[in-house]
Order: structure tokens, then sequence, then C-alpha cells
């Protein structure tokens, strides 16, 4: 069985799938080049496709699409006769749709009556069999990519104006801002508050990096499932998370800064490590299961 990943829009994603499986990655421009009939296609993201999309994934065995969070947004905004043709035509290309969960099936099957295959997505680190000690200073993760151009900064996209905020009400919490693209660019401003701590480096060990870390937090315009509050959960720590997830702690999808300061200091009262959710999201976002999943929808007559 030849399993080939891709993205339109997410290839560092698709990537890391197709290593973990051990099968292959391809750019989208070169996807039709692998077009058999022996063969499967992975896509992470449909990114509402214009017509030479249909061309391009033709021909393959079959394919799975797995629905990214933006997906959700553009489709809304389709016409209802133009968002149905989309998909009939791409079942008659061999797709079978996918989602990261539950709770995002149901939105699906709701708005569009779309049935679709909820495939957990498995985390690329390894961690270790039991969770480590909290570190004695209680610390607080958020992902956030940093630009030097301001026009071109994704930082709003992540409420980073509001969790500034909380920064500042919470002298006495340590905040750590990365992500997986280089180091983190302080600026003077962010400087001047001894809790806000810019990473360097780009975060390349998570289970390491999140001995040092007791919850995270995360507020996005949009979202699907994040791999930030599989990973926290699944290191055995907290995750505060603007949209439901499972053993995450829920605040407003616009949640204001007063908030989120309250739902630190919950988490902090409860203590301890975030047994229920590291069993949870070892069990279902394990690599295995990811692989053995798709293999089984791919098989599927």
């Amino acid at each position: 069985m030849r399993i080939i990943f891709s993205s339109i829009s997410a290839p560092f994603f698709s990537e890391y799938l197709a290593l973990i499986t051990g099968e292959k990655h391809v750019s989208w421009s070169q996807v039709p080049l692998y077009r058999k009939k022996d063969s499967y296609l992975f896509l992470v993201g449909l990114y509402s496709p214009t017509h030479s999309f249909y061309q391009r994934i033709s021909h393959f065995n079959k394919i799975i699409i797995l629905f990214a969070g933006s997906d959700l947004l553009r489709l809304n905004k389709m016409k209802i006769t133009d968002r149905n043709r989309l998909f009939k035509q791409l079942k008659k290309d061999g797709v079978v749709f996918a989602v990261e969960s539950p709770e995002i099936y149901d939105r699906i099957k709701e708005m569009y009556n779309l049935k679709t295959e909820i495939i957990y997505l498995p985390s690329r680190f390894e961690f270790s069999k039991n969770p480590p000690d909290m570190p004695e200073k209680f610390s607080v993760g958020c992902y956030m990519p940093c630009c030097k151009d301001i026009k071109s900064d994704k930082r709003f996209f992540y409420g980073f104006d509001t969790i500034v905020k909380v920064v500042k009400e919470m002298p006495d919490v340590d905040f750590y801002f990365y992500h997986n693209k280089g180091g983190y660019i302080e600026r003077s401003d962010e400087l001047e508050m001894k809790n806000f701590i810019g990473c360097t480096k780009s975060i390349k060990n998570m289970p390491k990096f999140l001995r040092n870390i007791s919850c995270g937090l995360r507020l996005t315009d949009h979202d699907t499932y994040s791999m930030s509050a599989i990973e926290y959960n699944m290191a055995g720590r907290w995750f505060i998370n603007n949209y439901p997830m499972p053993y995450c702690d829920k605040i407003s999808h616009k949640a204001k800064a007063q908030e989120i300061v309250d739902k630190i200091i919950k988490v902090m009262n409860r203590g301890g490590n975030n047994i229920e959710g590291m069993v949870f999201y070892r069990s279902n976002h394990d690599k295995n299961v990811f692989y053995k999943k798709i293999k089984s929808v791919f098989l599927r007559t």
C-alpha cells in the first residue's frame, strides 16, 4: 500500500504525518506525478479548491481530505449549490472527508449534512511513561509566531494583545512565548515585563520544553483541534483553550483578560498533573493508532 501525504497550505503538518508513518510526502505542485490507481492520497486541508484541484487529485485509488480550521470558514461563505457540487465532485473522485474529533464531526454533520471519518492526529514526540512533576513556579506556555515586519505579524491571530494584558495582571506567573520556526523576537516593550519570556530558539523538543511549563494558553480567531493542546495533555499538563477540547479548560471565544486571569488562578489552585487528559490523549493520539486508522479507511470498500 502506497500512501502520499500532501497539503496546499499546511505542508509542514502533512510532512510530519508522512515522517511518523514512514510514507512519502510531496509538495502540492508535485501531486499529479504520483497519481496511480494503486496509490492513496492523504490531503491536509481542503482550502476551497478551484476547478484545477479536481484534476490534481483524480486517478488516485482513494483520497482522504482532513478538514482544516479555515476550511469551515471558507465553506460557510460558499453558495449552497456550489458547496454541494464541490462535495459531490470530490466524492466522485474517491474522496473520504475526515475530521479530528467527535465535536467537529457533529458540527460538520449539522452544518452541511456531511458524514465524515474521525481521525485523531498524532504528536511527533515521544513522551515519558510518567509525567514529570510540575515546576515549582507556575508558568504558562503560549504558542506565538513572531515577525519583525509588523504588517506580516501573525501574533494578533493568537490573541496577543489580550494575553499581554494577562501577563501584566499576573506578575508572579511566568509566561513563555515560543514557536517552532525560529526564536521568538522580544521587542523593547516586552522586555520591560520580567515575567514575559520570549524563547530565543525554536522548540524542537516539546516534551523537554513542557517540563518547565504548568499550563498552556491558546486564544485564536478560529481553530479546530490544536496540536498544542494535544501535546500539553500528553505531557500531563493543563491547557486553557477558547475552543472546546476534552480535558481542556474552556474560555470564551473572545475572552477578556480578566476571564483568562480567573481561569489561570483556578488551574493554579488545582495542583498536580492532568492525569485524565494524559491518558485520553495518549490512547487516542498515538501514531500507531493513527496509521492503523487511515489504512483501514483507505482499504474500506
